[in-house]
């Protein structure tokens, strides 16, 4: 009797040890599933808060037609040579000049308008757009190229930064891009923007367009607010700025062209980035990274 429940004992104990031994392998490897996905994250891009405005505004993928700038009217000379400087009669200097740029369109619904009261000034502008917005809203693209304003790439969806990607995530960004923009205007984008402004040396040099930062960030993005997008825009133009805005808030447009009626009314003039660098006389080399009218500080 007594060797019976010894033995019986004995079963439960073997038992017992091996689902502790069981458990503490799960746990294990738990534990290092759990290391993994902290590591994997850890190497994911951080990206601000505004990029929500690129999602805001992606329809259906069945909701834009196949449209193209061809049939429409486009000024028959280069951009390059649309402005020309305007001198102060009095002092016989040139008046300053602003380049206005705007990044993570086309929206669809805020771009045309904004377009629309550049158009009613008479200036133009440079827009840096994604791939994924300008290949969902290509009558968008055509209408901004027909005005006369510049056509750039800002990647394909904002979603990495440049400095992150091997070569074949560098080619969506950059090719990908290019495609949809020539498809639509005929013509390859003239520089690239990168998402963030997340751009180094050695990314640069693998990249065939002149790269383009700013010098004047009224943080758009970050306010939402018209007066303060206005008044940062008053407070810092200088000539040969480059404003970094945004064309997916009302408060950008509103707040943007309240900014340029008082500028236009003391005589600055505004130009795409093409123009401003024929001003300057810059001769712009693929790979090179630009803030203003010097070199980007960059490593």
């Amino acid at each position: 009797m007594r060797e019976k429940r010894s033995g019986a004992a004995a079963g439960r104990l073997r038992r017992s040890r091996s689902f502790l031994l069981l458990a503490a392998f799960s746990l294990c490897l738990l534990c290092l599933l759990l290391a993994g996905v902290v590591i994997w994250a850890r190497h994911l891009p951080v990206f601000p808060a505004r990029a929500g405005c690129v999602a805001a505004d992606l329809p259906p993928a069945d909701a834009s037609p196949a449209v193209t700038a061809a049939g429409l009217q486009k000024p028959p000379y280069p951009a390059s040579h649309i402005y020309q400087p305007v001198y102060d009669p009095a002092s016989g200097e040139r008046l300053p000049v602003l380049a206005l740029t705007f990044d993570d369109g086309p929206n669809s619904t805020i771009t045309p308008r904004l377009i629309d009261a550049l158009n009613e000034r008479g200036i133009h502008a440079t827009f840096f757009m994604l791939g994924r917005l300008a290949e969902r809203n290509p009558e968008v693209v055509a209408y901004a190229y027909a005005s006369g304003h510049q056509i750039c790439s800002h990647g394909w969806a904002h979603e990495y930064r440049l400095t992150t990607l091997d070569d074949a995530g560098l080619a969506v960004e950059v090719e990908d891009t290019a495609r949809v923009i020539r498809n639509i205007t005929g013509e390859d984008p003239s520089y690239l923007r990168p998402p963030y402004g997340a751009i180094d040396k050695k990314t640069a040099s693998r990249i065939r367009f002149p790269l383009m930062l700013w010098n004047i960030d009224p943080r758009d993005w970050d306010s939402r607010d018209a007066e303060k997008v206005k008044q940062h825009i008053l407070d810092y133009a200088f000539d040969g700025g480059v404003v970094l805005l945004h064309d997916c808030y009302e408060s950008t447009l509103s707040g943007a062209m309240a900014a340029v009626d008082e500028l236009q009314a003391a005589g600055w003039q505004f130009v795409t980035l093409a123009e401003y660098y024929d001003l300057f006389d810059i001769a712009l080399q693929p790979g090179v990274v630009y803030r203003g009218a010097g070199l980007a500080d960059i490593d």
